[in-house]
């Protein structure tokens, strides 16, 4: 940088001179500098909803074999890894993913159970012959869930039907809650698919949100929702 001529003048008299460091607008901020802020400020999509008790983990569940040509068979559900996923819906939709190496058409079975309750209120089997999203809706048959209360549903997927004992199982907990108005309000001022996902995550309400994201993940607005969605539910990527 050139010293200009007072400057000069100071340096020769033996005089401090004050530099003032100037930042000129429209500078560009370093690659690396905007990548971490940008890492650093994304808007979570999924608010988990403040609980009056403690939360209740997602649970793996347990493994009984599936160790024949199955090695990497898996069932993944989709719901938040670390709190209960909430629903605004008495009959809601339940969704997980099926990793399927084999390809072979197996049974997969949901139940749904309220604690304390000896009789399961809904079970359905369906097939599983590729690699995949699923998904059940309660149908009006099934009873309806009650507000303010946890429920359990698994998913028993049966790897070897010569070998009925070889299942992978995974459970998780779900909770009514009813829809406030401010939630209403949004969901009907929303125009566009996106508008509602992020309507319902914003509310914590996850199985409606994940709902909407899994049915739409092909729509290209849709999926960056999709997969921030399951990021924030600390869940692997699924295309």
């Amino acid at each position: 940088m050139p010293i200009f001529p007072v400057c000069r003048l100071l340096i020769a008299l033996g005089l401090p001179v004050l530099f003032t460091t100037v930042t000129i607008a429209g500078m560009a901020t370093p690659v690396s500098a905007r990548s971490t802020v940008s890492r650093r400020t994304r808007r979570r999509r999924y608010v988990p909803r403040k609980r009056r008790r403690a939360p209740r983990r997602t649970e793996a569940g347990g493994t009984r074999g599936c160790s024949v040509n199955t090695q990497s068979a898996n069932i993944q559900l989709l719901v938040p890894a670390t709190n209960v996923a909430h629903t605004d819906r008495g009959r809601p939709t339940f969704s997980w993913h099926i990793t399927n190496p084999d390809q072979a058409s197996l049974p997969v079975r949901f139940t749904l159970i309220e604690p304390g309750v000896l009789k399961p209120l809904y079970q359905q089997t369906l097939q599983a012959n590729q690699s995949g999203v699923m998904q059940v809706t309660l149908p009006k048959t099934a009873p309806t869930l009650k507000a303010d209360r946890s429920y359990r549903w698994m998913v028993s997927w049966s790897c070897d039907l010569k070998r009925p004992s070889e299942q992978l199982h995974r459970r998780a907990w779900i909770e009514r809650v009813e829809t406030d108005a401010t939630l209403n309000q949004t969901l009907k001022a929303a125009k566009t698919v996106p508008d509602q996902i992020i309507a319902y995550a914003q509310s914590g309400i996850w199985h409606e949100a994940i709902d909407l994201a899994a049915n739409h993940r092909q729509n290209p607005q849709v999926n960056p929702l999709w997969q921030e969605l399951l990021q924030d539910g600390k869940l692997p990527a699924i295309k």
